[in-house]
């Protein structure tokens, strides 16, 4: 069975789905709409977040937009723990600030992101990028976030006033209010209309035990029948295939299709035009 399109805004879907007595899990309107557009005044203030093998990170804004920021990160293809520090000054966009870096100090690609949105709760402040929040949503469409999540992945400060050092957050307060009509009612169905080959790679495959194995990758284009008619985002994760193990990410949308690259291995078959195309 083909499920109907989903294009309403997330209050209109939610009520009509209240109506049918159908429930969304994890989904409290109320708490997902409270976030409200913060002022640099309101944004100043010390952000920190923590990961696991020390790879901490702190930002400092201050009331003029200016800020200083830290991490320690690993590079790709590296287990070497680095440092990253540079400054730079916030701007409000609409509701977003656009970040602008001090060019006298480099930064490796995509590590700071060029706009941050801020999630308010009425305990604290979230700063979150384009990539963060599309990887929030889709775990939650992909059934595979759990109800809370915890805070120290995410820059946050408590707001003034606030005691308590809590470390978990109801996972739907961290998506802003822009984006809940990301958030699917129900999973998405469709289909691969086609495939094109994009590139071929020999890559080691990293074993348990012994020296790493090579296989070859494959990188595909495949158009599916799935669009912005259906809530379809760039940044997306679709799965491909019966055991909806091998996933994709859209990399373009229309109204009633969309662009996504796909990669699988060899012996794990290759995508079929017809393939069943799912966002769970």
């Amino acid at each position: 069975m083909r499920f109907q399109s989903v294009k309403s805004p997330a209050r209109r879907v939610a009520c009509k789905l209240l109506l049918l007595g159908i429930s969304l899990p994890f989904f409290k309107l109320s708490q997902a709409m409270n976030d409200s557009i913060v002022t640099l005044d309101e944004l100043a203030g010390e952000y920190n977040a923590g990961r696991s093998g020390g790879l901490t990170e702190r930002l400092i804004v201050r009331v003029d937009g200016t800020f200083d920021w830290e991490r320690n990160y690993v590079a790709f293809g590296s287990d070497i723990v680095s440092p990253v520090a540079a400054s730079g000054w916030l701007v409000p966009d609409a509701g977003t600030f656009t970040v602008h870096l001090d060019s006298a100090t480099p930064v490796p690609p995509n590590l700071f992101p060029p706009k941050l949105y801020v999630v308010r709760t009425s305990r604290l402040i979230v700063l979150l990028g384009d990539e963060t929040i599309n990887g929030i949503i889709n775990m939650i469409n992909g059934g595979g976030l759990p109800r809370t999540t915890n805070l120290s992945g995410f820059l946050h400060r408590l707001l003034p006033g606030v005691g308590g050092h809590g470390d978990k957050i109801d996972s739907m307060l961290l998506v802003p209010r822009r984006f809940t009509n990301r958030i699917l009612p129900v999973p998405l169905q469709g289909k691969v209309l086609s495939v094109e080959e994009i590139s071929v790679t020999n890559t080691p495959a990293l074993q348990r035990r012994g020296p790493p194995v090579w296989v070859m990758v494959h990188l595909s284009r495949l158009i599916v029948d799935l669009g912005s008619d259906q809530a379809v985002f760039e940044g997306m994760k679709l799965y491909v295939g019966e055991s909806q193990l091998m996933m994709g990410t859209v990399k373009r949308v229309m109204a009633d299709r969309c662009e996504m690259h796909f990669e699988w291995a060899d012996g794990y078959g290759p995508p079929k035009v017809g393939d069943p195309v799912s966002s769970r």
